[in-house]
């Protein structure tokens, strides 16, 4: 009898240490992954913030032929660049994103401001 008390008794705590353990790793996987993108996000935001200042010729130099070029409506320009993505997500079939570049240029021709944006469609 004092033996099978002994080993419930043990079971039980191995079966907490196992609980613990197990929700300390779920907890930690979520954490990192959401630190992961956090550090992603800003990382981007700092890359796109260092084009603030930058001449329009230093713009097109690195990012290329632009998409489209309008007027911001204050005598400067809005240069925007488009980034097609595709990835194959087996029987999903095929996702196509647009990631939108847009780099606002004042009228010195440098780059005062941009904007980010991205839509996602499925298919050919």
């Amino acid at each position: 009898m004092v033996i099978y008390f002994k080993i419930k008794k043990n079971m039980k705590l191995k079966f907490k240490i196992i609980t613990i353990l197990s929700a300390f790793l779920l907890v930690s996987c979520f954490t990192t992954q959401s630190t992961s993108k956090q550090v992603k996000e800003q990382e981007f935001k700092e890359m796109m913030d260092s084009w603030v200042g930058s001449s329009k010729k230093e713009l097109l130099m690195s990012w290329g032929s632009a998409e489209s070029v309008t007027s911001d409506g204050d005598n400067g320009e809005i240069i925007t660049f488009n980034v097609l993505k595709r990835a194959y997500l087996g029987e999903l079939g095929y996702v196509t994103v647009n990631h939108k570049y847009m780099f606002y240029i004042n009228p010195q021709k440098k780059v005062y401001h941009w904007n980010y944006s991205r839509n996602g469609r499925q298919g050919y």
